[in-house]
Formats: C-alpha cells, sequence, structure tokens
C-alpha cells in the first residue's frame, strides 16, 4: 500500500531498475512548466509558475491573461474590432485566429 502523500495524480510514477536487477516504483513532483502563448507559442510574460500562490496573483489581469502573450492579445483585439465594425468577416481571417474571436460569421 502506498503512503497516502503518494496517492495522488501530482506526482509521477517512475520506474527504475536498480542495480540487483528488480525494478522500483520511484514517485516524483511533477515539473511546472512555464505557460505559452496559445498562438506563437512564446512563453508568457508575468504569469507566476509557483504553487503556493492563488490564482489571482499568478496571472495579471487583463483579457486573454494565462493564455496570450500582448502581441497577440492586441492582434486579437485590433481584428475584433475591425469585426463589430463591419469592415471584415469572422471566416475572412486566420484559421488560429477564429478560436479567441466573437463576430458576424457570414
Amino acid at each position: 500500500m502506498p503512503r497516502p502523500s503518494h496517492r495522488t495524480t501530482k506526482r509521477r510514477k517512475i520506474f527504475k531498475k536498480t542495480p540487483g536487477g528488480t525494478n522500483k516504483k520511484i514517485v516524483k513532483r511533477r515539473i511546472t512548466t512555464k505557460a505559452k502563448c496559445g498562438l506563437c507559442k512564446k512563453t508568457l510574460q508575468g504569469v507566476k509558475t509557483t504553487k503556493n500562490m492563488s490564482k489571482t496573483k499568478k496571472k495579471p489581469g487583463r483579457k486573454y491573461s494565462g493564455h496570450l502573450c500582448s502581441p497577440c492579445t492586441q492582434r486579437i483585439t485590433k481584428l475584433q474590432t475591425r469585426i463589430n465594425e463591419g469592415n471584415i468577416l469572422k471566416k475572412d481571417t486566420d484559421v488560429k485566429y477564429q478560436k479567441y474571436l466573437t463576430g458576424k460569421q457570414k
């Protein structure tokens, strides 16, 4: 029976072969990765990866924070404004931007 602290999905189970030839299960803590932009895959600035902070302190308080970087957010905002004004349609934009846009389809 594993220890109660090991019975969680937040820990990674690794099987190591010992010098004696037997396999032993080692339980390690998962490594937190830095947040990346959903469009350009750059690491996001201002998003912290520590586990002992609340969710509101980990990311900035603006639209698409924690999902998109600043240049991609500006690009999405410009496209959204153009769609709302009727200058372009949502289907005329690039496919990767359409997930973040709302507006007229036709």
